[in-house]
């Protein structure tokens, strides 16, 4: 499925743009090349479905080109490659991304960021009736996986009863421990998958059983929603609409921690907003976080000096004006290990649209 641009871009076709999550610890200083080159035929597949032999290999070729030039040392997080039969670009993104191919006319820096900020991933566990299952969630799509040492139902955890009980008390009591033995169980597993991977869980269940998994989790701060109710017989696509407006409030708490950053940063004297005094502090390293409504286009020139901006009535035919600087303020804040976030329209209002926090 190809991802639809969010902003009007310039044609360019075809485009590929890949965003891979990359970890420094396993293998240190690496990507996995195997996954990448399952990405790139991927996207020579699609491609040679729309596009003739010769387009399409010229972009795959360079594609491998700029893959082939990846300084591991300098991988953090996540990486952006661009590439097109025109210009082709790579950047290290400081901030957790999930894996992404677009095939598409547009070309824009912003188009692929906004895309991945808006995207979610997250583990769903769900437990109904003594049994537990795990979902890797990435926004609406749901896959089942496997921890390691999780049982999947009391069963694997229950202690032997005597055939005949006579203090019915006693019997509830062991269920009891059965279930929070089985729980922890289920947490313990978690964990371990929590510290290979930093992402949010959503938990589904009983209300009973949520409540003893409350009471004993270890992960409570990554727990971002409790979502009661019984999944036992639902679809995944009924599973996606209860924890919904779960993912939902992720979204809109990453937004206001945004506007509370930049509240913080004003308290301190360390931000500039507006496009021209944003592109100057940007230019000089000191960008930490650029927050810009997520529809801001703005054409202009870039001083001799890199540092100046003219954003006054332009000549559209001059070739060194920009379309949209944005663009590329957004590239040189990642370049120089700083971070992006998207508001909505109308937000930085006040801030001509943009503003930037800076590092002192």
């Amino acid at each position: 499925m190809k991802d639809v641009s969010v902003i009007n871009a310039p044609q360019i076709a075809p485009s590929v743009s890949l965003i891979i999550p990359t970890d420094k610890r396993y293998p240190q200083y690496r990507i996995d090349e195997g996954r990448v080159k399952a990405l790139v035929k991927r996207a020579e597949n699609e491609l040679l479905e729309e596009f003739s032999e010769k387009k399409t290999m010229v972009v795959i070729n360079k594609l491998r080109t700029l893959i082939s030039t990846i300084d591991h040392k300098q991988l953090s997080k996540g990486l952006a490659i661009f590439v097109s039969s025109e210009k082709e670009k790579m950047i290290y993104l400081p901030f957790h991304v999930q894996e992404k191919l677009i095939i598409d006319a547009s070309f824009e820096i912003r188009d692929l960021l906004y895309s991945t900020k808006n995207s979610y991933g997250y583990l769903l566990l769900i437990m109904v009736n003594h049994n537990a299952k795990v979902y890797r969630g990435y926004n609406n799509k749901l896959i089942e996986i496997n921890l390691n040492n999780m049982p999947s139902n009391v069963e694997e955890v229950k202690r032997d009863l005597p055939s005949k009980v006579a203090n019915f008390s006693t019997a509830d009591a062991v269920k009891e421990i059965n279930l929070d033995k089985f729980l922890k169980r289920i947490d313990d597993a978690l964990s371990v998958k929590l510290n290979e991977i930093d992402t949010p869980v959503i938990v589904c269940g009983v209300q009973r059983t949520i409540g003893h998994f409350k009471k004993l989790t270890k992960n409570s701060k990554k727990i971002v929603a409790f979502v009661e109710g019984s999944y036992e017989k639902s679809s995944l696509k009924e599973i996606y609409n209860a924890i919904e407006p779960s993912i939902l409030s992720l979204k809109e708490l990453d937004r206001q921690n945004s506007l509370n950053k930049l509240e913080e940063a004003i308290n301190r004297k360390e931000y500039v907003y507006g496009i021209e005094d944003v592109w100057r502090a940007a230019a000089e390293k000191k960008g930490r976080l650029l927050i810009v409504e997520k529809d801001f286009i703005c054409p202009a020139k870039i001083g001799k000096d890199e540092y100046t901006l003219n954003t006054m009535i332009l000549d559209k035919d001059d070739p060194q004006v920009l379309p949209d600087v944005v663009d590329d303020l957004i590239e040189l804040v990642l370049k120089n290990d700083g971070d992006i976030a998207f508001v909505d329209s109308g937000e930085l209002e006040k801030y001509k649209r943009i503003a930037l926090i800076t590092r002192y």
